[in-house]
């Protein structure tokens, strides 16, 4: 497996390491992120942005945007996982005035695993800032995001608040639109896998307590990737990912609201970009091992490092959520939708 990790001068530079037990199984593992030292300029907490990208154009106007947005870009840190066929694909320009900034790890796209493994890969450029971000690198921001994602968690009424949503899509409604969706629909597929719908709402005054964690929108304490660290062998998943992060996060005691206005855009469909499950045949071979692993996790079969808190229950959570895991069958509209 061929990897090339991209790191700003910083005092805590990583080898990359690859253990003959990963190799076997096609996982590439990297050491743990250094967190002893936080690179805080005065007055404001960092934050550390991760983004996993699949041979997407439009990656690099998402840095771009990103940086360009933040009421103090110079707290903002990236953390890249590149997935390229070529050059013309990469996420950061050549000549760029927060190149200092940017951590990239690139990875040819053939050796792609997913979403998940990806956003895994990400979480190793981490470096203990204050706070961690996660978006999906085709993201728009509106003005002062950062600033605005502090103060609203500092509105939650959690010990670890998390904002989490659905983001509007940025073709169909632009950054004008009030209504702000809320992650608080869920059902069962075809696979037995909770999958969740946003419904749009007037913005609240506070943020809104949901269930449910997106994987295109959260900001939370960085302590999120050293308490729950990302698991590197769930190959492959997309469905299942954002219900496995959620079950871990609020068993670990995490709880989840929604922002009290929008702070990024989204481009959904993107109907002539390269996709992961188009340019890789054979991808769905490799999936029923995974899926089969995230249901015992979240049955609470499955004990490990990558598996459930300790702070509350497996069964706290689905009756927090309004789920009957068993009966595959979910209220969390009634409940969490008003």
């Amino acid at each position: 497996m061929t990897a090339h990790v991209h790191m700003s001068p910083a005092p805590n530079h990583r080898a990359l390491v690859v253990g003959a037990a990963a190799a076997a199984v096609g996982v590439l593992l990297l050491a743990a992120p250094a967190v002893t030292e936080r690179f805080e300029p005065p007055g404001a907490p960092t934050i550390f942005v991760s983004v996993a990208s699949y041979r997407d154009a439009d990656c690099i106007e998402t840095v771009r945007a990103l940086f360009d947005s933040a009421a103090r870009p110079d707290r903002v840190f990236v953390g890249i996982c590149e997935q390229n066929k070529d050059a013309s694909e990469a996420c950061v320009p050549g000549e760029f005035k927060w190149n200092h900034r940017v951590r990239r790890l690139t990875i040819p796209h053939g050796e792609a695993k997913g979403p998940t493994y990806a956003r895994y890969l990400c979480s190793t450029l981490f470096r203990g800032e204050a706070y961690f971000c996660q978006i999906d690198s085709h993201t728009r921001f509106v003005k002062h995001w950062d600033a605005k994602c502090v103060a609203m968690l500092k509105q939650c009424p959690a010990d670890k608040p998390v904002l989490t949503h659905y983001p509007h899509d940025m073709e169909q409604h632009g950054k004008t639109v009030a209504d702000v969706p809320v992650l608080c629909k869920s059902g069962f597929d075809d696979n037995g896998v909770l999958t969740f719908e946003a419904v749009s709402m007037a913005p609240a005054k506070r943020p809104k307590p949901v269930p449910f964690t997106s994987g295109g929108f959260v900001f939370g304490p960085g302590s999120m990737l050293r308490e729950v660290p990302y698991d590197p062998d769930l190959p492959h998943l997309f469905q299942g990912e954002e219900i496995l992060y959620s079950a871990r996060l609020w068993t670990s005691g995490y709880d989840f609201f929604t922002p009290t206005e929008n702070i990024v855009f989204h481009r959904y469909g993107r109907d002539a970009s390269p996709k992961y499950w188009n340019d890789l045949d054979g991808y769905k071979d490799g999936l029923a091992p995974t899926l089969k692993k995230v249901k015992g996790i979240l049955e609470g079969r499955r004990r490990m490092r990558y598996g459930l808190g300790g702070k509350r229950t497996i069964e706290q959570y689905w009756q927090f959520a309004g789920v009957d895991y068993a009966a595959k069958t979910s209220s969390s509209e009634a409940k969490f939708c008003t």
